[in-house]
């Protein structure tokens, strides 16, 4: 099958920044964020250093898609690749909807030849507020 996007395969590192809705606001570095492939599924891997929060974030998904451009967001291979969102890519696009007990993460990926912007949102974050972040991420290998 034929993807409608070529994931930039490598690792790329960078700053975001999030607010909440009461208009709170912390910055934090992307140490990593990697993408690979593991027979028929793209992997997705990432660590974020909240250090204005004094706390740390890593996590790991898989894409498996469905045709072209449909895909299923598939947990980590330790944890059992469980189906926890959904999405769609095309061109330089890639969009999903993660599903996490209550809380909807939704998370839009844009692809510039080495420079990667993600913005996304979720309904709410440790606080219990719905939140948004935007990142820029260049290619490091």
């Amino acid at each position: 099958m034929q993807l409608k996007i070529a994931f930039p395969i490598g690792r790329f590192s960078g700053d975001g920044q999030w607010t909440d809705i009461t208009g709170e606001s912390k910055r934090y570095r992307i140490d990593f964020l990697e993408f690979g492939k593991d027979g028929g599924l793209i992997t997705l891997s990432f660590a974020h250093d909240l250090y204005e929060e004094n706390d740390r974030v890593d996590a790991e998904f898989c894409f498996e898609f469905q045709d072209e451009s449909r895909f299923a967001l598939l947990s980590s291979k330790e944890t059992g690749h469980a189906r926890i969102g959904t999405g769609h890519a095309f061109n330089n696009y890639c969009q999903y909807l993660l599903v996490l007990g209550e809380t909807l993460v939704e998370n839009r990926m844009v692809f510039v030849d080495d420079t990667l912007r993600i913005f996304g949102s979720s309904s709410k974050n440790k606080a219990g507020r719905f939140i948004r972040w935007e990142e820029t991420l260049a290619r490091v290998k």
